[in-house]
């Protein structure tokens, strides 16, 4: 490995360290306002749905984990400590959707806070099922990555991506998912946390793949990849801010289907741009052999 490609992977460990040390922050500072009393703080803004206790700590045990994970990723300790955290998180979350499933008969699942409050039919201070279900998808993105099977788990982590980013939408349309109908909804918070944690784990599967793979280099590709995808994404959060601003009809379905479309945009434009740019660049490479191969020829001309 010349010095070129460790010092990208460096930087791209730094990028999956940045998103846990940002969760272990946030969480930090929700844990600060559960202490003190101030819930505006424990919920990371005003009126929010706080983020259940167990919730908080399955979040910290894997942002260790990917923390191991990136950068002592040999380390025989690190690797076991790593793989009791992800069957911890994935057996919580398991019995979180059994308690659910069957009404919180048992209640195990509520183990650090044990009572659960109700406000205007929303249950708060338990795990949502959307969250048990995403826990569980990322642990087994963490538990890929330990097995090196980076390919695979980039899959999980962006559905958990996915699933986090419709969250945090319909928040911003003010119309958030499963809220008064008498389901646990997912905080907000929580729903950025996951966001956070689905990145770092796309960065800890390395530069060897998707979408990461895309943006590496200095072939045409890569450059038209970090030239327009940016730019793409400017583009889709100030139109969403527009429509919050602007559109008087936020319900839960035109959030859902903005969050929507805006996952399959991004989805077909990055795939567009990978095609076209390829197909660009193969062409440029050719034009670019065929020049050196004819400056060639000129110069063994001129010496003869």
């Amino acid at each position: 490995m010349n010095d070129q490609d460790q010092l990208l992977n460096n930087k791209i460990r730094f990028a999956a360290i940045l998103c846990s040390a940002l969760i272990i922050s946030l969480l930090g500072i929700v844990e600060i306002g559960l202490m003190i009393g101030l819930k505006n703080l424990s919920s990371l803004g005003e009126d929010f749905i706080p983020m259940p206790e167990e919730g908080a700590l399955l979040f910290l045990m894997l942002s260790v984990a990917c923390i191991l994970l990136t950068t002592i990723p040999t380390n025989k300790y690190a690797r076991n400590a790593i793989l009791l955290i992800c069957i911890f998180v994935m057996l919580v979350s398991i019995i979180t959707l059994i308690d659910i499933a069957t009404n919180y008969h048992l209640n195990w699942s509520n183990f650090i806070q044990r009572d659960s409050i109700a406000v205007n039919d929303t249950i708060t201070g338990r795990i949502a099922n959307l969250g048990a279900i995403c826990f569980i998808i990322a642990s087994t993105a963490m538990l890929l990555i330990l097995k090196n099977k980076q390919r695979i788990a980039v899959y999980f982590s962006s559905i958990v991506l996915c699933i986090a980013y419709m969250i945090l939408i319909g928040y911003l349309y003010r119309a958030p998912f499963f809220l008064g109908d008498g389901s646990i909804p997912m905080p907000w918070s929580s729903s950025l946390l996951f966001l956070l944690i689905s990145t770092g784990l796309i960065f800890a599967g390395g530069k060897d793949y998707a979408p990461i793979s895309f943006f590496i280099g200095n072939s045409t590709r890569a450059v038209m990849m970090r030239s327009l995808i940016p730019v793409v994404i400017i583009i889709i959060l100030v139109q969403n801010i527009v429509d919050i601003f602007y559109l008087h009809d936020q319900t839960r379905s035109s959030a859902f289907l903005s969050g929507l479309i805006d996952i399959v945009k991004m989805t077909a434009l990055g795939l567009f741009i990978s095609i076209v740019s390829k197909r660009v660049g193969n062409n440029i490479d050719e034009i670019i052999g065929e020049l050196t191969l004819y400056k060639s020829k000129v110069n063994q001309l001129s010496q003869a």
